[in-house]
């Protein structure tokens, strides 16, 4: 009996390289098809036990060879027939040699390891989602994802070291576990195949023997040899046992390699399952089974070297199950492509087509702040196919939400076209079959609801079955298997390169006998690519119950989610409502879940725009709720960094409004709501990408009568960071200070060496860094690890012009604008200051450009502004200036002359030469109520004495800063002058070369300005030596008449309102310094020791009554050393 002509057509297209030990698998899907599309009967009795006995490739007994030989020769396939016999007799032969394996050791870990690297080079290809593709070897794909090494120590806390490369997991700290922890996508899989590439290729030498499993089916008493065996790594007819496996494990001792993927579903990791956790340090027995419970306990095979793949819950729930055990991993984090792997990988992937295109593809990447979403492999992959199909790619979507949609529904729609090219179908009727795309998100929305509620990943495939209303969802899980939204967890079942075994699922009920054959060979007849290619098989139980699925990436997950309770919201409001309230428990998932939110909105132009507005108001009540409960238990916690936390919190919370009411595109409909959330008609943000840019635009823009906004702050901190820009970023963040001396505080104990490792790997997290002279190494450390903390709430972007265009509809009621934002590029800042030109800031009493980087042609463009033109002023109310940081010129300072309502003024570290004062006091001569001067760190000569001193004469001043770094002659005429100014509370002397002089003639101040609440003084700003840990500063030594420091400490005790005083930079006696230190006492601040800093070198080591004074605090002892 021959083939029919559609089977015979398969086999003519068959390849002539068909490898040996396939061709079995080929003929039984050819064979199964041959029996499905047969409607005879009697045929297919004949060819019913001929199938089954060929689903399993490897059990084609030589009786079956002649039949099989006919229907060849009868297809005109002589040479598959030949094959046959050839592939038959190759397994024959493996018989014999397997039944003398156990004679010896060494011929058993060599045909072990012959046999796993057949096997391994189907586990390193990648299998194609559609017919048009081909296979993929990892090699071809793979590209370096971010591996951070957890430090160990307490002062490593919270800090991860970058692993160069993949190889540094074997020799990380000097263990051999790792625990490999991973979100969804980000690249776990992949990299365990590429190390499994190498091992086949010999590149990990060090290794005789390795093995990969896939653990969620594993049961905890299952020995490594049993695991291996029904892992069908090894073919079917190989009689290596599970006892010989573990006895190779055994022998070969630190020359195994085990991988174990996908532990999150390992039924042993809790301890219901595992009761007893014996110490790691407690010998076991040798001869007891070598289970794979207790090799990931490290109870078994610790010279073996083994890594867990987990996701984020797996690591959680074995840290806190296994806390003994857990402590002989290495705790490893993937985090998918680094921001340069992305650049590569997407110029690598439209190499060979448009250049445009991979430009256009990073900038839109690069402005929307979404490299931390796409560093997930697969998610990146998808994006780039879409821009690659997409022919407007140069106007992109604007929101998240239009993007996502227009991405997973262009290729759901591309792929059917292709689909229908490649099995030569013709476009209407490959439309008519088409599985609609909304029907295939709200399925998997509606699982992917539970399963997010559930805190879990993966989920089995029987329940995406169960999950609809519709009987059959057949057509619509193998869309999302073939999209690409789904994916099988176990990646590292044997599988086979069949490509042409294609099972009809509408002919399956026709089978009639064949039935109960269909359902008994499971997996068996199910490949893995069949699996990828989302053939599954919802009738046998085999093959569907058994099998557990997870979502391609996180964002795909949320936004089938956000569909789908969008789509309950048109139905029922009430139960969207009680399903949001369930998702955002607990709160602290709150900002993770935000993608869910803003994928909740309907984005198309037909979508009803009161549902968007119903459940904008709905979510944005619930925000609220749930950071208000954040709020209130990170205030019950009272740490250092408590007030820190809250900021970061509201910025977040903040921002993730915003992006709702940018979402939802219903103008001022949400303004009530939001107005709300803004505390005090204020909006600070910390970095801003150019999606949250956009995003506060619309509000701006759709508020001017609805909803006010007074204060509008955006900050950030660049790579060039002096202690001067770090001290004006920490003004406007509420507990940076303190944040700031808690890390000094943690650092301070740590010794020299462990400082480089934690500044170097800090540097390396944050970027190249530049720092001011006067920073030590403690001080780089904790200015490092403060930068990293913040770069962790937002971007390194900073984009404005879309926000500053829009202050034009607040311009009546902003009152401070504070943009601290380095780093733009300067066309940017000159469109910036234009568009402040065209609108009239009447309102405005404070700007702050402090740190900005603006070049001398904006700062001509901004002074422009302080000048009236054609009747206009732009801030005509202006009270508050602050341009520090930036290099002032003399435009910009004559024009201060017309700021005739300015109170304050900063412009700290602006480079002022000895001419620029002379100009600066001509220009203030004009401003007769100004009230805070500070221009520290600049060129402040003896000869600007006389002029800045007939400036101040008529100025009621109570806040005044100082340098004095190059003033001599002319201290005791200027501390004379400033001592008659009875208004001042806040006095800065600073950097003087004379502090003998400026000391003495300080004495008096405390008597003559009672009202001080902060005075400073200090010597000449010291060079630090940047390698110097506890002592720094060659500081400069002065002796003190006993009668001066008699007269000062006294007026000190007297001054009831001072908070904060300081003598930094100088070396004194010990007497003396005991003198300070109990006049510091009576001061009315919590930290009075960190006014002292620096003061200590003078300490004489011999003074025991001084030594127990500091060392009677250590944290006191700290503090005084570092500040």
């Amino acid at each position: 009996m021959g083939f029919s002509s559609d089977v015979a057509g398969v086999l003519t297209s068959i390849n002539e390289d068909l490898r040996d030990g396939e061709l079995g698998t080929m003929l039984a899907s050819c064979l199964l098809q041959e029996v499905i599309t047969q409607r005879d009967k009697d045929s297919i009795t004949e060819f019913n036990d001929l199938v089954q006995k060929l689903l399993d490739r490897c059990f084609i007994q030589p009786n079956n060879v002649g039949p099989l030989t006919t229907l060849l020769k009868q297809a005109h396939r002589t040479d598959l027939a030949d094959r046959l016999h050839i592939s038959n007799g190759h397994i024959r032969n493996s018989d014999r040699r397997n039944s003398n394996l156990g004679q010896s050791p060494s011929m058993l870990i060599a045909e072990l390891k012959d046999f796993l690297l057949k096997a391994y080079h189907l586990v390193y290809n990648f299998y194609p989602t559609h017919q048009c593709e081909t296979t993929t070897d990892v090699d071809e794909i793979f590209h370096q994802v971010q591996l951070s090494m957890k430090k160990g120590g307490t002062s490593g806390e919270g800090l991860r070291q970058p692993l160069e490369h993949y190889t540094k997991l074997f020799t990380s700290e000097g263990k051999n576990r790792v625990l490999l922890k991973g979100n969804v996508a980000c690249g776990k899989t992949t990299l365990l195949r590429k190390i499994v590439k190498d091992w086949a290729s010999g590149k990990l030498s060090r290794f005789k023997i390795l093995f990969v499993l896939s653990v969620a089916a594993l049961t905890p008493g299952c020995t490594l040899g049993e695991a291996v065996v029904n892992s069908s790594l090894l073919p079917k007819d190989c009689i290596i046992t599970a006892d010989q496996i573990d006895k190779v494990a055994r022998l070969v001792k630190d020359e195994v390699a085990i991988l174990l993927d996908g532990f999150e579903e390992y039924q042993g990791n809790s301890k219901e399952v595992c009761p007893r956790e014996v110490h790691p340090r407690e010998h076991l027995d040798s001869s007891k089974p070598l289970l794979i419970r207790d090799i990931i306990l490290y109870q078994q095979l610790r010279e073996a070297f083994v890594i867990v793949a987990t996701r984020p819950l797996g690591a959680q729930n074995f840290r806190s199950n296994f806390e003994e055990s857990c402590r002989a991993y290495q705790q490893v984090e993937v985090t998918g492509f680094s921001e340069d792997t992305i650049d590569v990988f997407v110029e690598q992937f439209f190499e060979k087509k448009e250049k445009k295109s991979s430009e256009s593809l990073l900038t839109y990447l690069g402005n929307n702040d979404l490299k931390d979403v796409v560093c997930a492999p697969s998610l990146l992959r998808m994006l780039c196919q879409y821009w690659d199909i997409n022919q407007d790619t140069r106007n992109p979507p604007e929101m998240i939400n239009s993007l996502f949609y227009n991405m997973l529904c262009g290729l759901h729609n591309h792929n059917k076209r292709r689909e229908s090219i490649c099995s030569d179908v013709s476009a209407q009727d490959s439309v008519k079959g088409q599985c609609p795309f909304k029907d295939m998100m709200l399925l998997l929305g509606e699982v992917g609801f539970d399963v997010l509620k559930k805190q879990c990943e993966v989920f089995p495939l029987s329940q995406l079955e169960k999950g609809s209303n519709n009987p059959d969802n057949t057509e619509l899980i193998q869309n999302c298997f073939e999209q690409g939204l789904l994916k099988f967890e176990d990646v590292f079942k044997h599988r086979s390169k069949r490509r042409s075994a294609t099972i009809v699922d509408e002919r399956i009920e026709s089978l009639g006998s064949l039935g109960s054959m269909y359902g008994s060979f499971g997996d068996a007849s199910c490949s893995e690519e069949d699996e990828v290619r989302g053939v599954a098989h919802p009738h046998g139980t085999a093959s569907s119950e058994g099998k557990l699925v997870s979502f391609q990436s996180n964002h795909i997950h949320w936004y089938c989610v956000g569909l789908h309770l969008r789509e309950l919201a048109k139905k029922n409001f009430s139960s969207f409502e009680k399903k949001m309230k369930k998702l955002m428990q607990p709160h602290k998932g709150m900002f993770e879940k935000k993608f869910v939110l803003l994928f909740c909105f309907g984005c198309n132009e037909d979508d009803d725009q009161n549902l968007n507005i119903r459940i904008g108001q709905s979510i944005l009540k619930l925000l609220l709720k749930e950071f208000q409960k954040m709020l209130e238990e990170v205030h019950r916690q009272e740490e250092d960094s408590t007030e820190m936390k809250v900021f970061g919190i509201t910025s977040q919370f903040t921002k993730l409004c915003l992006h709702c009411n940018y979402e939802a595109q219903v103008g001022p409909a949400l303004n009530e709501t939001l107005s709300e959330c803004f505390i005090d008609e204020k909006i600070c943000l910390v970095g801003v990408s150019e999606y949250t840019t956009r995003a506060l635009a619309y509000f701006l823009k759709h508020s001017k009568t609805t909803c006010k906004v007074s204060t509008l702050k955006i900050l950030s901190l660049g790579n060039e960071v002096s202690i001067a820009s770090l001290k004006e970023f920490r003004k406007h963040v509420p507990g940076a200070e303190n944040f700031f001396r808690y890390l000094m505080n943690k650092y301070a104990d740590e010794d020299d060496d462990e400082l480089t490792s934690l500044k170097e790997q800090l540097e390396r997290n944050v970027g190249g860094m530049s720092y001011s002279k006067d920073l030590c190494k403690v001080k780089k450390v904790a200015l490092l690890h403060f930068i990293h903390v913040i770069r962790k709430w937002h971007p390194h972007i900073n984009v404005l012009l879309p926000t500053v265009e829009a202050l034009r509809y607040q311009a009546d009621t902003l009152t401070e604008l504070t943009l601290m934002v380095p780093n733009i590029k300067n066309n940017v800042w000159d469109q910036v200051i234009k568009c402040l030109k065209k609108a009239n800031f009447k309102s405005m009493e404070k700007l702050d450009l402090s740190f900005c980087g603006l070049t001398n042609r904006q700062l001509n463009a901004l002074a422009s502004l302080f000048v009236s033109s054609k009747n206009k002023i732009t801030f005509p109310n202006l009270k508050h200036l602050v341009l520090s940081g930036n290099h002032c010129n003399k435009k910009i300072i004559e024009n201060f002359m017309y700021l005739t309502k300015l109170e304050h003024l900063a412009i700290q570290e602006c480079k002022l030469t000895k001419e620029d004062f002379q100009m600066l006091t001509l220009a203030l001569q004009d401003i007769p109520n100004l009230k805070e001067l500070d221009i520290r760190r600049n060129d402040f000569f003896d000869e600007n004495v006389q002029g800045f001193l007939n400036v101040i004469r008529n100025w009621n001043v109570e806040v005044l800063k100082l340098c004095l770094n190059n003033v001599r002659e002319c201290i005791p005429k200027l501390v004379n002058a400033i001592k008659k100014k009875k208004t001042l509370r806040v006095l800065h002397l600073n950097h003087c070369p004379e502090p003998i002089t400026l000391f003495g003639c300080c004495k008096d101040v405390p008597v003559e300005l009672p009202h001080l609440t902060d005075f400073r003084l200090s010597g000449e700003l010291p060079q630090a030596d940047p390698e110097a840990t506890s002592q720094p500063y060659q500081l400069q030594k002065i002796k003190l008449l006993h009668s001066t420091m008699n007269t000062f400490t006294a007026g000190l005790r007297s001054m009831k309102e001072l908070q904060t005083f300081s003598f930094l930079y100088c070396m004194i006696d010990s007497e003396n310094f005991s003198s300070l230190y109990n006049a510091c006492q009576y001061l009315q601040t919590s930290h009075k020791l960190k006014l002292m800093r620096y003061s200590y070198a003078a300490l004489d080591q011999k003074d025991g009554r001084l030594l127990r004074i500091v060392s009677r605090d250590r944290r006191e002892q700290r503090l005084l050393q570092l500040w």
